[in-house]
């Protein structure tokens, strides 16, 4: 956390009172030990800041680095236990107008605070650079409001802290993503419950900083390489969308360094998956329940298998699978099914664990050509 900046003047006086007294030279009441210790402390905080807290709710205080409640409201300050301080503006929040004058109107003790929250609002007007005033964050959740447009440069401000930004549940269509790269601390990124259809891919998204992307519940379809730039993806969430097919190198990720990675693709309409749609991942979970899926050729799972040394999960429960002799190739290497889930055959009304090669017609294990 940045110490407090000092924004009044005036302050040698009381100052020079707290040095020679360890008092307060406006209220008369001893000061914290630290500061009558600490003398370079006293020149960095304001007088009238006396304490590190002044009131307790729960896990939650207000403190020096809050300013006066009612000239946030409808919106609140408070310090967590761990010094975070935190800004939220809950559904009194009334327009957009009222949000861009408490951010830059009001003064605050300090510039940068750790987490932005605007939650539950009906605010719909365009996210823009403009709105923050003199603030920065490392944290901003925009979530459950009525938002449909994000400037192309809203978050470029927070370059140097923005670690977490969150719009989800709102009516976003469009997201300028290339705006990723120019936010070299960001680290988790949330966009789930939104309506966006597409996001670019290798040519304008490159993060090294990325760990966690979440973009369910949109209308998302996919093509080749659109994570490739995300060598530290480590939980990719693509789940109720309307991907109907993943092409070749649609989830490829060529210098994939993260120990490990889960891919959630649950719930879509997936019917087709091409050979080489996940080449490069490693140490990693899919996800394909719930989809479209007939079959489970070998050309598109064991290359998977292979380079990650059997350190994968297939989890495609709830697939309408037709069951022969192309899932020869699982049920007879052991090794091979371990990297599946017990999925269930309709056709057979089996599970992998108990099919044998004579439920398949006693066909012999073929390897791809």
């Amino acid at each position: 956390m940045h110490p407090p900046r000092i924004l009044w003047t005036g302050l040698a006086l009381a100052t020079l009172s707290t040095l020679t007294t360890g008092r307060d030279l406006h209220h008369g009441t001893k000061l914290h030990p630290f500061l009558l210790q600490n003398p370079e402390g006293v020149r960095t905080l304001p007088a009238v800041l006396r304490t590190p807290r002044d009131a307790t709710r729960g896990n939650e205080t207000s403190c020096s680095l809050c300013p006066a409640a009612l000239s946030l409201s409808p919106c609140k300050c408070t310090c967590k236990d761990n010094g975070q301080t935190e800004l939220v503006c809950g559904a009194e929040l009334s327009s957009c107008s009222q949000l861009t004058e408490i951010l830059n109107k009001q003064v605050f003790p300090t510039s940068h605070y750790y987490k932005l929250t605007v939650d539950g609002t009906q605010l719909d007007c365009v996210i823009e650079r403009d709105l923050w005033g003199p603030l920065d964050f490392e944290k901003i959740v925009f979530a459950k409001n009525q938002f449909t447009t994000v400037d192309n440069h809203a978050f470029i401000p927070f370059k140097d802290t923005l670690k977490t930004l969150n719009l989800e549940n709102n009516k976003i269509s469009n997201f300028f993503f290339p705006v990723i790269n120019e936010l070299p601390k960001l680290r988790e990124f949330v966009v789930r419950g939104n309506e966006i259809n597409f996001i670019p891919g290798y040519a304008y998204i490159n993060s090294s900083s990325i760990k966690v992307l979440k973009a369910s519940r949109n209308q998302l379809v996919l093509t080749s390489d659109t994570f490739a730039g995300l060598p530290l993806l480590e939980v990719l969430d693509l789940s109720y969308n309307k991907i109907t097919k993943l092409s070749t190198h649609a989830l490829r990720i060529p210098n994939h360094m993260a120990d490990k990675l889960e891919i959630d693709l649950s719930y879509n309409e997936i019917q087709e998956i091409e050979p080489n749609a996940f080449s490069g991942v490693r140490g990693c979970m899919i996800n394909l329940r719930n989809n479209k899926l007939i079959t489970l050729p070998e050309t598109t799972y064991r290359p998977v298998i292979d380079f990650t040394d059997t350190k994968v999960a297939f989890l495609v429960t709830e697939n309408p699978l037709d069951c022969d002799c192309d899932i020869c190739w699982i049920v007879q290497n052991a090794t091979v099914a371990g990297c599946f889930d017990n999925f269930h055959c309709p056709n057979l009304n089996e599970g992998l664990s108990t099919i044998t090669s004579a439920d398949l017609g006693n066909c012999t294990l073929r390897r791809p050509g």
